[in-house]
């Protein structure tokens, strides 16, 4: 698992199977050409690393155990689909995490029954990840009211964007899995709000189920790999529409948003009680405004041991678009009550994880990249658009 063995036959056709699946998704709102270009410097990145240079300097210690667990797994004659319905199976996969989050140990089973026994498989299962992680985040913006141009330019820069190239092509982490249920939570949101106002009861009745069934299929999923992050969700969400999404709506979409919002509380709950003593214990209030600088600014790329030089490009990039990153930010909050739900939870994970010391580093940063790298596109629309019109001014 520890050796890069050349471009193998396994390893081809695993990329080429990444590399359709990609291709499909993106082109779904991407030109062929666009398509084309991105999709394969997406999967030409891993596919090059780990033929020829992969040596396991870049691991960390939980991703190569849930490779290897998921790979014991396998060889016991464990099903990854029928896991789920055996009691025993669950239980051992809880015996092996050590707790109820086996979500993550389980999709590894999943890319090892597609790719084989190695170390990549899981890690090409979270390339696919982030293009469906870009397809969702697409149609969320055009829900949000983006326009298509806009969109989809979007959608080239987070499928691009080195914090995604650095985090899903080398390493077998769980907080792409994280990001893509954080991004699902906020289209079920704003899907719920903003989407079309069905004026047939019978439709209503449809729209409800398929949120509370899409709720508590997500509350399920984040127990079994962070349950807390639901709980922040929620919270966020609680803020943000009593307090900041100034807008009038029809006394039956005002009830029925109140009563999803007070069923997501009721869902929470448990996950509150369960990570409540634990928090307490590793909370430390004093060091909240200092974890926080130090979450927004990690790693610093002068700074970067030699084991870690895969992120030093993109902690160097991170920190020249620091500038880009509040202009984008304030720009929007200004200019988009509902972009403010997920600045929003932007803010308060930062403070959240600046809370603990071992939750300060890049790799927590993972799961809510998406909204920095959408901040930075914003600002670098706003500005190339802004010398655009000046530079080509339209015609009366």
């Amino acid at each position: 698992m520890l050796i890069a063995e050349g471009l193998t036959d396994r390893l081809l056709w695993a990329g080429l199977c990444v590399w359709v699946i990609g291709f499909l998704i993106a082109s779904r709102h991407l030109s062929i050409i666009q398509s084309l270009i991105v999709v394969s410097i997406k999967v030409a990145i891993p596919i090059i690393y780990f033929a020829y240079f992969y040596d396991g300097s870049w691991n960390f210690l939980d991703d190569f155990m849930y490779a290897e667990e998921a790979e014991n797994l396998l060889k016991m004659g464990f099903n990854p689909i029928k896991v789920w319905f055996e009691p025993d199976s669950i239980k051992e996969l809880e015996t092996l995490a050590n707790s109820t989050a086996i979500l993550y140990y389980w999709w590894n089973m999943i890319g090892m029954s597609l790719f084989g026994y190695h170390y990549y498989s899981p890690v090409l299962l979270n390339v696919i990840l982030t293009f469906v992680n870009g397809y969702i985040i697409v149609n969320t913006a055009k829900i949000i009211g983006f326009s298509k141009q806009y969109a989809n330019l979007l959608l080239i820069f987070l499928l691009l964007h080195w914090d995604t190239i650095t985090w899903s092509s080398f390493i077998n982490l769980k907080d792409i899995l994280v990001a893509n249920l954080t991004i699902l939570y906020f289209y079920l949101i704003y899907k719920s709000l903003l989407g079309k106002e069905e004026t047939s009861q019978h439709n209503q009745i449809y729209k409800f189920v398929f949120l509370f069934a899409g709720i508590a299929f997500l509350m399920l999923s984040f127990n079994r790999i962070r349950s807390y992050v639901f709980y922040v969700l929620v919270l966020t969400t609680f803020i943000w529409f009593f307090h900041f999404r100034k807008v009038i709506l029809s006394k039956t979409r005002y009830f029925f948003n109140i009563f999803i919002l007070v069923l997501l509380l009721i869902v929470g709950f448990p996950f509150i009680k369960a990570n409540y003593e634990q928090a307490g214990i590793a909370l430390e209030l004093a060091s909240i405004p200092y974890g926080m600088l130090r979450m927004i600014l990690t790693p610093q790329p002068w700074s970067i041991e030699p084991d870690f030089m895969h992120l030093y490009i993109p902690s160097l990039l991170h920190w020249l678009f620091l500038p880009l990153t509040f202009l984008g930010g304030l720009l929007l909050w200004q200019s988009s009550r509902e972009m403010r739900l997920l600045i929003l939870y932007l803010m308060i994970s930062i403070m959240f994880y600046g809370s603990f010391d071992l939750l300060q580093g890049p790799r927590h940063r993972i799961q809510i990249s998406f909204i920095v790298a959408w901040i930075q596109f914003h600002a670098c629309w706003v500005l190339l658009t802004s010398v655009l019109e000046k530079s080509y001014p339209r015609r009366s």
